[in-house]
């Protein structure tokens, strides 16, 4: 372990970070604060990843931690424009909670299924880069697609949710699949647990950062419902909000040539140089 104490650090470092997101969670109520501290947090962790580890590690959680970051999230505001009821937005779908949180999930469960197979039948011999490039641009225009939700133009509201949820869940899933794939590719030998947990805990940081990001973006849009009565004016621009929040998820695909590698999931990518226990990762993104 010593061997790679270099990963320890980025451990220690990813420690400090998750902690600081989530003591300002609790104790601040600024959420340009939040944001800025958050951003912060991604910079550290971005740089630190190419300080301390091998440079096809640092360029792959790059990548993974540009994608959880850049999918802002805003559930905080489309959660109440889903539940609310009539005294609190008259224009609403008026979902039951027990509906959105449980029914919708039910189903986007069930199609993520569909997503493997989908991957193991399709995609399973395209190259890395490929994968994400086509997964990140259908996510995206089935995001902008559901935009239209938040215009109130479509009246079948609870399909096209359901749908629309569906289809999200099978796309990530059929992202999710060779990243993990990858990740598996480039971890070294004894270190793989740390390893593994060091990119998925990177990512997870990526998708609270999002929350934050997520909710200023909120702010300064003003979108900011509470479930309070006579709400509807704090939907005006929710539909905004969902397209700026759908773009940004293609930010990570202008880096995909630079941060992943040229090549296959059922391809090696690292190539042994030393005795056992040491490997060296062959970089395949140059």
């Amino acid at each position: 372990v010593w061997k790679h104490s270099n990963y320890i650090i980025l451990v220690l470092i990813l420690t400090v970070m998750s902690i600081l997101l989530a003591i300002i969670g609790v104790i601040s109520e600024n959420t340009e604060l939040n944001c800025l501290l958050a951003v912060f947090a991604g910079v550290v962790t971005f740089v630190s990843f190419f300080i301390f580890a091998d440079p096809l590690v640092a360029k792959t959680n790059a990548f993974f931690l540009l994608c959880s970051t850049c999918y802002l999230s805003i559930e905080g505001a489309t959660f109440y424009f889903f539940t609310d009821n009539d005294e609190q937005y008259p224009d609403g779908p008026h979902f039951s909670a027990a509906f959105y949180t449980t029914g919708i999930g039910l189903v986007a469960s069930a199609t993520s299924i569909l997503g493997i197979y989908l991957y193991n039948r399709c995609f399973s011999h395209w190259k890395y880069r490929m994968i994400f490039l086509v997964n990140g641009v259908v996510w995206t225009i089935i995001n902008l697609i559901s935009c239209a939700v938040f215009l109130r133009w479509n009246r079948m509201v609870e399909f096209f949710v359901l749908g629309s949820q569906a289809l999200q869940e099978m796309i990530l899933q059929m992202a999710w699949i060779p990243g993990v794939v990858l990740m598996s590719h480039l971890c070294h030998q004894g270190m793989e647990a740390t390893m593994y947990a060091l990119m998925a805990g990177s990512q997870n940081l990526g998708s609270n950062i999002s929350y934050f990001t997520g909710a200023y973006l909120l702010q300064l849009l003003e979108v900011q419902p509470s479930g309070s009565k006579e709400e509807s004016r704090q939907f005006d621009n929710l539909w905004l909000v969902a397209v700026i929040s759908s773009l940004a998820g293609l930010v990570p695909l202008v880096f995909l040539p630079w941060l992943i590698p040229d090549a296959r999931p059922d391809e090696k990518l690292v190539k042994p140089s030393l005795p056992h226990d040491a490997l060296d990762l062959v970089d395949a993104t140059k």
